[in-house]
């Protein structure tokens, strides 16, 4: 599996990553009644970003203490239905990616294959289910592993805290003054597994706002970092999703 491949599922099974987060809770948070609580969950998914057509262009930097290796992306997705991937550097083609709630489909130019995985694959390296709809969300920004029922809000100076302590990990999910994602944490104890995923820069172009800047901390051994920068958004435009594997590939 070369590296382009590795960030596509890495990418996948972010939320498997290994690094140590302590929240530090502040004393003058004050848990909301349940009302509020449905409010906030509530004017949460109202900024859900909706669509039929997405397409975008994006840059995937993955950063550590060694140093830094980037890739460009387009990115197109009919809502629950396939999601597209086309991974360049300097300009060049090297993998292509085709996901349907069924497969994932990889084609890798530089070493002329192609490789089809079900989910059940990313799932072994997950310890957890995953499924097309996690990867559609992981991309549109809705949040993952999102149990409304179980999550209670507090509010902060100036933000908002959803937290669920479930039986294996502990989920947070932290909201601007609008209600617009602002971080997502994901903690494992048991495994000793978490992590951060930042939200940054919305654009309001469209009905809904969407993070063009997502940024994922892993305080391991190297300090790794992920970044990936949307831009040329575009939904409901129709699209075609070309992916046709030639003979010669293994």
């Amino acid at each position: 599996m070369n590296k382009w491949i590795g960030v596509f599922v890495f990418i996948l099974v972010l939320f498997n990553a290994c690094f140590t987060f302590k929240r530090a809770v502040k004393k003058n948070e004050v848990l909301v009644d349940t009302t509020n609580t449905q409010s906030v969950r509530d004017s949460m998914r109202e900024n859900n970003f909706e669509f039929v057509y997405f397409s975008a262009k994006a840059k995937i930097t993955i950063a550590d203490d060694k140093g830094s290796r980037s890739a460009n992306a387009n990115i197109r997705i009919k809502h629950d239905s396939a999601i597209w991937i086309s991974v360049s550097a300097l300009g060049v083609e090297g993998l292509r990616v085709f996901a349907t709630h069924d497969s994932v489909y990889v084609i890798d130019r530089l070493n002329k294959k192609f490789s089809s995985y079900d989910y059940k694959y990313f799932s072994h390296f997950t310890l957890v289910e995953v499924d097309y709809n996690m990867f559609e969300n992981l991309i549109s920004g809705i949040p993952i592993f999102f149990d409304e029922k179980k999550f209670k809000a507090k509010k902060e100076d100036s933000t908002y805290l959803l937290k669920n302590d479930g039986k294996k990990r502990t989920s947070f999910i932290e909201l601007n003054p609008d209600f617009t994602m602002l971080s997502t944490d994901l903690v494992d104890s048991a495994m000793g597994k978490s992590l951060k995923l930042k939200y940054k820069n919305y654009n309001r172009d469209n009905v809904n706002p969407f993070s063009l800047d997502r940024e994922v901390q892993l305080n391991d051994a190297d300090n790794t970092r992920l970044f990936i920068n949307f831009s040329k958004v575009k939904i409901n435009e129709p699209l075609k999703f070309p992916f046709n594997v030639k003979e010669k590939y293994e």
